[in-house]
Order: structure tokens, then C-alpha cells, then sequence
């Protein structure tokens, strides 16, 4: 939602940047929208002079079964936005996931490190290599300054920065260097 305010200064420009949206994205297309922070959805684009949100204008997408969204919010969130509109809420299956531990937090940035590396070996013959203590760390950090979000969504926002900046910087190195190699990623 916010890649779809960002930047938008009239009323009316925000709604023209969803409805293109929905129409790339709208059955059959088979894409399902992920949705970081859904309870947002239902405020998204209200403004003091008008009411219409995000919600209004997927909702009848979502009853005619045009767009599929996965989202994901706290209990809280959920709570204080997703009950107050019946009609939206209807349409979203509520699956309650526990927290996982620091230990189940690494192991899964481990797999997501191991998804980029074999990425990166496709794409620049180059592998990605982070090692267990950074990975802890990185975890410490994303508790300590993002808060707003659980494991392992705190951690997996900051990791895939990190690894967008590393696969960006290797690309121009891959087609310098026709080797393989190894980028190994340091806090």
C-alpha cells in the first residue's frame, strides 16, 4: 500500500495507481498480492475530505473472487481495524501463527541466504556466503530497531535489503569477471 501513496499528492492519484494495479494483477492471472501490513488496507488513502480507502475499492475484486491477498497483521491490528468493517473481514481466513523462536528465526534466515546464494550463482556466478554469527546479530538489530514487527518478519525485512544491495553490487562485477566466486556479508 505504501509504494501506491508514495508519491501522490492529489486526490484521485492514488486511486488511478490502485485500479491499474488491480488490473495487472486481477484473475486470471493467477498472482496473489501480498499485503505486509493488511489492517493498513482499511485506512490506506482516507483522507479528512474523503472516505473512500483501499478496502472500498478491492472489496468487490474480493467478492467476485478477481484478486487474491495474503496478509499478514498482529492481533492487535486486527483487532482494531479488521472488526470494525464486518464486510471486509468476511472475506479473509484468519490463521493464527505463533511467534518463532530465535533459534527457528535464524535457521529460517539461513534458507532465505541459501535461496539468494543459489540466486546469485545463476544470475553472476557468484556466491553469497553469511555466516550464523552475523545472521544472529542481525536479528538482535532488527529487535532493537524494529520493533513494530516479529520474528521473523523484523529480520527478513533488514536481510532482504542487505541482500538486494549485495546481488545489485555483484551484477556489474559479473560481467567484468566470468569466475566464480565467493561475496561473504560482514555487521
Amino acid at each position: 500500500t505504501g509504494d501506491l501513496l508514495t508519491g501522490t499528492k492529489f486526490l484521485g492519484e492514488w486511486q488511478t495507481r490502485l485500479r491499474a494495479f488491480l488490473d495487472e494483477i486481477r484473475s486470471p492471472s493467477s498472482v496473489i498480492w501480498f499485503a505486509p501490513s493488511a489492517d493498513h488496507l482499511l485506512e490506506a488513502g482516507s483522507t479528512a475530505s474523503s472516505s473512500e480507502n483501499f478496502a472500498g475499492m478491492i472489496t468487490p475484486l474480493l467478492r467476485r473472487g478477481e484478486l487474491t491477498i495474503v496478509g499478514e497483521t498482529t492481533t492487535e491490528g486486527f483487532r482494531l481495524r479488521f472488526d470494525r468493517d464486518p464486510s471486509f473481514r468476511k472475506h479473509f481466513l484468519v490463521l493464527h501463527v505463533e511467534e518463532p523462536s530465535r533459534t527457528e528465526t535464524v535457521e529460517i534466515l539461513r534458507r532465505v541466504v541459501a535461496a539468494a546464494s543459489s540466486h546469485a550463482l545463476q544470475l553472476c556466478g557468484r556466491d553469497i556466503v553469511v555466516s550464523d554469527g552475523v545472521l544472529i546479530r542481525l536479528l538482535e538489530l532488527a529487535e532493537s530497531f524494529v520493533p513494530s514487527l516479529v520474528r521473523p518478519g523484523n529480520a527478513l525485512s533488514i536481510l532482504d535489503d542487505l541482500l538486494d544491495q549485495v546481488l545489485d553490487a555483484l551484477q556489474p562485477v559479473a560481467a567484468s569477471d566470468s569466475g566464480l566466486g565467493r561475496f561473504g556479508l560482514s555487521l
